[in-house]
């Protein structure tokens, strides 16, 4: 029985899902590939990309993002105009690593993973969550492959995780992360640069404002210089 589940599941990713692809990559202006695993609930907005093989399950998808090939994302929030390169996996449970005698869930779950258990109630949580969520991943933040991210973690905007990378901790905003276990390497800009920007929240501006002060985004100081003068202006016309 359970090889014909099996069977089914895969007959049905085969069949549907490139036409799904294709209706998403037609409706939202997207470029999913056809090969794909998209199981639902999944939201996935305008402008996504989405390359070979990634699995999806239960994840949001920001508008703009792109996601390489071979990742395995599930009950994931991916926030605006991230990148992600391929092979990184969320891991949607953990073990205890202290206290505990044994790894094995058979002394804390009731789930009966391995078919039995030791105990009547849980007492050790199994499956960390942030709002409903295995891990949010803020706008604007860049992921190296063969990156895993353990579950119940939150990467901030504009923060960059470099490959090969175990992600343990949450990565505050505006920070580069790397190692394993994945440790603070630097910041990207200073604290007076990262608290414009994460009040500018560029990645919530619409189109034509993207349109027109794209030639600064190779400067944050040219950034930061046209949106004070633009500040100046609105405030002297009142």
């Amino acid at each position: 029985m359970g090889a014909f589940r099996f069977l089914l599941r895969k007959g049905y990713e085969i069949l549907f899902m490139p036409l799904y692809a294709a209706y998403l990559n037609k409706k939202y202006h997207c470029n999913i590939e056809g090969d794909t695993v998209i199981k639902r609930p999944c939201k996935i907005t305008k402008h996504c990309a989405v390359g070979s093989k990634t699995y999806l399950n239960n994840t949001e998808i920001g508008e703009g993002t792109y996601i390489g090939r071979y990742n395995e994302l599930a009950s994931t929030k991916i926030g605006k105009y991230c990148c992600l390169a391929s092979h990184i996996i969320v891991v949607n449970a953990t073990h205890p690593i202290r206290d505990y005698v044994s790894f094995h869930p058979a002394f804390y779950s009731t789930k009966c993973q391995a078919g039995f258990t030791f105990v009547r109630e849980n007492t050790f949580q199994e499956f960390p969550t942030i709002d409903g969520y295995s891990c949010i991943i803020g706008n604007d933040v860049w992921i190296g492959e063969n990156v895993t991210i353990i579950s119940g973690i939150k990467i901030g905007d504009g923060a960059m995780i470099a490959a090969g990378a175990v992600v343990t901790k949450d990565v505050e905003p505006y920070t580069i992360v790397g190692g394993v276990p994945a440790k603070l390497i630097r910041k990207r800009f200073d604290d007076s640069n990262i608290d414009f920007l994460l009040r500018l929240k560029w990645w919530d501006k619409d189109y034509s404002w993207l349109y027109a002060n794209s030639h600064l985004f190779n400067s944050i100081e040219s950034l930061k210089r046209q949106f004070f003068e633009d500040s100046d202006t609105i405030e002297k016309n009142g």
